[in-house]
């Protein structure tokens, strides 16, 4: 019981900005925050309060390239945590997504593409809880997409392999639903794995198959 009292007086103070200590600079817009709850879920944002004097005495931080919603997301999770974070609400377990009608699908995809967002931020300032819960989410989403042959699912793979750094567990993970996406087009199409028969994809399945090519023959070198 303490600890759902306590999840709910952060959102509360989330809410009403009371006695925040530091302003988060959005395009358009601004998040007053507590420098303790920030530097408790993100790394990025601890080292920064701790170690840097310059910031350390900043009244606003400028994360104005950052995408607002994402952030929004980002920043409520560290007073939330995972069960309250209200990108979790949208996203329950989906066992079918061809009984969804192309309303219910278009909102899906603007879902899992600012999922991809928060995890990009995540990355960045190195909120480990979050980042696992976008990965799930993610995943979750993005198979049953696969498992409907659903027109966005190429746009979406081709998204969250943009981000960066090169090294990360939803890179890995878009390769992976990638990967099964091109057997699966195979068999449709009975097509082999010979790279002259690839040509006939879709353009942003060949725009992805080339990027994971390149990046492969950069690590290998």
């Amino acid at each position: 019981m303490a600890e759902s009292t306590t999840k709910i007086d952060l959102v509360e103070l989330y809410k009403s900005e009371l006695l925040s200590d530091v302003t988060i600079q959005l395009k358009g817009e601004t998040i007053r925050a507590h420098r303790t709850i920030l530097a408790k879920h993100s790394v990025w944002f601890a080292k920064m309060f701790k170690k840097d004097p310059e910031y350390d005495s900043k009244v606003v931080i400028d994360a104005s390239n950052d995408d607002p919603l994402a952030m929004r997301a980002l920043i409520y999770f560290c007073y939330a945590g995972n069960h309250d974070c209200y990108l979790d609400k949208m996203s329950k377990p989906i066992d079918s997504f061809t009984e969804w009608g192309p309303t219910q699908k278009s909102i899906m995809f603007n879902i899992i593409m600012l999922q991809i967002s928060v995890y990009g931020l995540a990355v960045k300032y190195d909120v480990t809880g979050i980042r696992l819960h976008m990965l799930r989410a993610f995943s979750r989403i993005a198979r049953a997409m696969l498992d409907d042959g659903y027109w966005g699912l190429l746009t979406i793979l081709n998204r969250a392999y943009a981000v960066q750094p090169h090294r990360n567990a939803l890179r890995t993970a878009s390769i992976e639903l990638f990967n099964q996406y091109l057997r699966k087009w195979n068999e449709i199409h009975h097509v082999d794995d010979r790279v002259s028969r690839r040509l006939e994809l879709p353009e942003s399945a060949l725009k992805l198959l080339f990027q994971i090519s390149i990046d492969a023959e950069h690590t290998q070198n």
